[in-house]
């Protein structure tokens, strides 16, 4: 017959290895959801799909700037105020929704300057043309770098 000899727990290493794994575990879920990368808005009007540079993120100085809307409406653009002309605006996406200027030479803005900005948005759908009963106004804020 052979003796079992009990041997004592150490708490100290247990504790420590418990905490140790709670940590990993709270570390695992935090990076997953720290991750997630997306130029969405949760709190977007129904029309406007996706804002470009999302809220109060930061952007180059030459970087393309506007908005995807859903394809049935289209709009115009202000930059801190200044109304951004329609022949600067890139034609190929307006059909699709798709609202976007760049800065460049011979536009209204060379480049953005360093700080913050206002883009806002003026939007109305395609059938009812700008002044009807569903246009409306969104702006948001974003850094220029």
């Amino acid at each position: 017959m052979t003796d079992h000899i009990v041997v004592p727990r150490n708490w100290r290493r247990t504790t420590i290895i418990l905490v140790g794994c709670f940590v990993a575990i709270n570390m695992f879920i935090i990076g997953g959801f720290a991750t997630r990368n997306t130029t969405s808005t949760s709190t977007l009007p129904a029309a406007i799909d996706e804002l470009f540079p999302p809220q109060d993120q930061v952007v180059r100085a030459q970087q393309q700037i506007g908005v995807r809307l859903d394809p049935e409406w289209t709009g115009e653009l202000k930059l801190d105020g200044v109304p951004l002309p329609n022949d600067e605006i890139e034609p190929q996406g307006v059909e699709v929704g798709y609202v976007f200027w760049q800065p460049g030479a011979g536009k209204a803005f060379t480049e953005l300057a360093a700080g913050s900005h206002t883009l806002e948005l003026h939007y109305w759908p395609k059938a009812e043309g700008p002044g009807g009963t569903n246009d409306s106004t969104f702006s948001w804020t974003f850094k220029s770098a």
